[in-house]
């Protein structure tokens, strides 16, 4: 068994919900010991049983009211032994209690003070409430995954909260790793919505199509046309494919034409609003199928034509498997009606048995349940419970702390407040 890297690392945790806690949790699998502080009616999160307790094991509790003087002073008298100070408070509240980085670093200069809030600490949208939709929102993530009436749509999961909690763990350590060679505490201001925005922007900017090199992608498009323009006896695939009429048609002065024009008339074209739409779902073999059980699973082939030959291959759709990436996006809609047919033959477990090869990216699609009982999954938990990190840790039989559980042992007698 490993030790634990932050075994002797203490963390005051005042915050309560979903961004701070699922951070101080990770902090907790490390080896630190995390003192969660609640109000006297406890955390807000504690009416979602199942939850409070995945996001708070292995932690302690104290209870206090920071609303009184005598409380306070036992928080201040903690300080000195404190490591990590973690708050999800709107900006301004802990100032109120007098807790602000200003007067904790006033008490331990090395202590690590990181605020989790929607906005940051600055700004005209600090005092602003919001919650991870808000986020999403505001971030662009939600315009992103707009559906096919041009309305824009959250994710299930909350991953401006997620999102933020990771961020505060890379800063933390690497706050932590400056501390060790000479530094001192450090302010760190996690901010929501700055986080999901870096998510949307990098994959917006990244996926959009001005931005990628086409060059390539249209001499091999060329070269291919040029080859099924006169296809042999045997290769059907233009006669399976139905290419779009403006492809299938063309003479050779056009396409070439029209390949020159691709990459700057781009933007305005159906081709951009789609890919802005979708993004890596406008192609026709990167999405979600319906076997003939009513079961599905997922087909991931990007731009990669060694796993689209290969998943051509194994699902006798061989005219198919010499098109290059550039002809199967353009061609993306009849492709797709290919491949739902062609999924809609055999049932999931048919497609696994004819699909588990290592060469193509598919996997079933799972409920979260489903998922715990793979056996994959199974021993990547099993492996990473010993391992430096255990991101599983929310599994182990540990009980979350009850509320104020914890009070007896961390304020001791002789204490000095």
């Amino acid at each position: 068994m490993l030790e634990m890297p932050l075994k002797g690392i203490r963390v005051l945790d005042f915050s309560q919900n979903l961004p701070g806690p699922y951070a101080t949790m990770i902090l907790a699998s490390l080896g630190a010991e995390v003192i969660k502080v609640e109000p006297p009616k406890g955390d807000a999160s504690r009416y979602l049983r199942k939850l409070f307790e995945m996001l708070n094991k292995g932690k302690k509790s104290i209870s206090v009211d920071l609303k009184q003087e005598s409380d306070r002073l036992k928080i201040k008298a903690l300080l000195a032994d404190i490591d990590i100070l973690v708050e999800g408070f709107r900006p301004g509240t802990m100032g109120k209690f007098g807790l602000d980085a200003t007067s904790v670093h006033d008490e331990n200069s090395n202590i690590i003070y990181c605020s989790i809030s929607g906005f940051g600490q600055k700004g005209n949208y600090a005092q602003f409430p919001s919650h991870d939709l808000n986020l999403q929102a505001l971030s662009g993530a939600a315009y992103m995954a707009r559906n096919e009436q041009d309305e824009p749509m959250s994710h299930a999961i909350p991953i401006a909260d997620f999102s933020s909690s990771m961020t505060a763990i890379t800063a933390i350590l690497a706050a932590l790793y400056q501390r060790e060679k000479g530094g001192s505490g450090v302010v760190l201001d996690i901010s929501l919505s700055e986080t999901l925005f870096s998510w949307a922007y990098i994959w917006s900017e990244g996926l959009s199509p001005q931005n990628i090199p086409l060059k390539q992608l249209k001499k091999r498009l060329n070269l291919w046309l040029k080859e099924k323009r006169n296809p042999s006896k045997n290769d059907k695939t233009k006669q399976l494919l139905r290419l779009p009429t403006f492809l299938r048609n063309m003479e050779e002065t056009a396409i070439s034409k029209f390949l020159d024009q691709l990459e700057s008339g781009i933007q305005n074209s159906k081709i951009y609003n789609k890919i802005s739409r979708l993004g890596l779902h406008s192609l026709p073999h990167y999405n979600i199928f319906k076997t003939k059980d009513g079961r599905y699973l997922s087909l991931a082939v990007v731009d990669e034509d060694r796993f689209w030959r290969a998943f051509c291959e194994k699902a006798n759709l061989k005219p198919f498997a010499s098109i290059p990436f550039l002809g199967r996006f353009l061609a993306a809609t009849p492709l797709h009606t290919v491949l739902v047919r062609t999924f809609r033959k055999k049932t999931l477990a048919q497609w696994i048995k004819t699909l588990d090869v290592e060469d193509i990216p598919f996997t079933p699609v799972f409920s979260p349940q489903e998922a715990l009982e793979n056996e994959q999954l199974q021993l990547q938990i099993k492996n990473n419970m010993n391992s430096i990190l255990p991101l599983f840790s929310f599994l182990e039989d540990l009980k979350a702390p009850k509320i104020g559980e914890h009070n007896d042992i961390i304020f001791v007698d002789d204490i000095r407040y």
